[in-house]
C-alpha cells in the first residue's frame, strides 16, 4: 500500500507574545522559520533543518521551530529511510509538549510522535499516540486517517474502515484518504466491496487526477469486474502518468482480455 507519512508542514499557529522590544527577536526567529519551512515544502530537509537550528538558537524555548524541525526530521527520514531521524523527531515533537503541554493544537503533535513511531515500526505506540490526538481534537482527520492505516497493515479490516470513514467524513475533499479507503474495501473480496472500492478510486482520480496509483488499482477492480477494456484504459493512464504498473497483473490482463495492451 502506497504510504505517504501525513505531514503538515505548517506551523501549528501557536500565539507567541513578544514585548515591543523584542520585535526584532520575533522577527528573526520567524524569518528563519519561514526560511525553514519552505526548504521543507522544496524537499531540502537539510537546509530546512539548519534554518530551524538558526531559530533555535535565538530561542531555545520557539516551540513552533521545534515542531517544525520535528517535521523535517520526519521527511529526511522517510527520504533516506534512515530511522534515526524519527529518533530525532520524537525529541523534538516531545520538546513541543514539554514547553507547550495546553495548547489547542497539541493533536497534531501528537499525530507528529505517531507518524515518527510508525517510521520506527513501532504500530503499539504509534496508535497510543493517534489515540491521544483523537482525544485532544476529535476532528483530528489525519490521525484517523494514519490510525486507519495501521489497522489495515494488521489486518483489522473493519477497524480501519472506520477510521477512514471518519476522516473522509471530517475532509471529503482529499483524493488520497479516498485511495487508501478503496484499497481496504478490496481486502473484502467481494462485489459490493469492489463497487465501493470502484467508487473510491473514482473520487480519488477526480480529487487527484495526476495520481497514477490511482488509475493502477481502479484498473485491478475492472479486472475483477471483468472490464477488460475499462481496466487497459487505467493502465495506460498510469503508465502516462509514469507508474509501473506490475508485471504479473499485466500479464493476467492480456490473457484474460486477449489483447496485447
Amino acid at each position: 500500500m502506497k504510504v505517504a507519512f501525513k505531514l503538515a508542514v505548517a506551523a501549528l499557529g501557536l500565539v507567541v507574545v513578544f514585548s515591543f522590544s523584542q520585535a526584532a527577536f520575533a522577527q528573526s526567529t520567524d524569518e528563519y522559520i519561514n526560511n525553514g519551512l519552505d526548504y521543507t515544502h522544496q524537499g531540502s530537509f537539510d537546509d530546512a533543518i539548519a534554518e530551524f537550528n538558526k531559530a533555535l538558537e535565538i530561542n531555545p524555548n520557539s516551540d513552533a521551530a521545534y515542531f517544525d524541525r520535528g517535521l523535517a526530521y520526519m521527511g529526511k527520514g522517510h527520504a533516506t529511510r534512515d530511522t534515526s531521524n524519527y529518533d530525532k523527531a520524537l525529541a523534538d515533537f516531545n520538546k513541543v509538549l514539554e514547553i507547550s503541554p495546553n495548547n489547542p493544537k497539541i493533536s497534531e503533535v501528537y499525530v507528529g510522535i505517531g507518524n515518527a513511531y510508525h517510521g520506527k515500526g513501532d504500530l503499539d505506540a504509534a496508535v497510543s499516540e493517534y489515540d491521544k490526538a483523537i482525544g485532544a481534537d476529535p476532528n483530528s482527520e489525519m490521525a484517523y486517517e494514519n490510525r486507519g492505516l495501521i489497522n489495515y497493515k494488521r489486518q483489522k479490516i473493519d477497524e480501519s474502515l472506520a477510521d477512514y470513514n471518519k476522516a473522509v467524513e471530517l475532509n471529503p475533499q482529499r483524493g488520497e484518504t479516498y485511495l487508501e479507503r478503496g484499497m481496504v474495501l478490496m481486502q473484502k473480496a467481494d462485489s459490493a466491496s469492489d463497487d465501493l472500492a470502484l467508487a473510491d478510486f473514482s473520487k480519488a482520480i477526480q480529487l487527484a487526477p495526476d495520481d497514477g496509483l490511482a488509475y493502477n488499482y481502479r484498473a485491478m477492480i475492472y479486472y475483477i469486474k471483468q472490464e477488460y477494456d475499462k481496466s487497459w484504459n487505467d493502465v495506460h493512464m498510469a503508465q502516462s502518468l509514469g507508474f509501473n504498473v506490475d508485471e504479473e497483473f499485466l500479464k493476467g490482463l492480456q490473457q484474460m482480455s486477449g489483447k496485447e495492451s
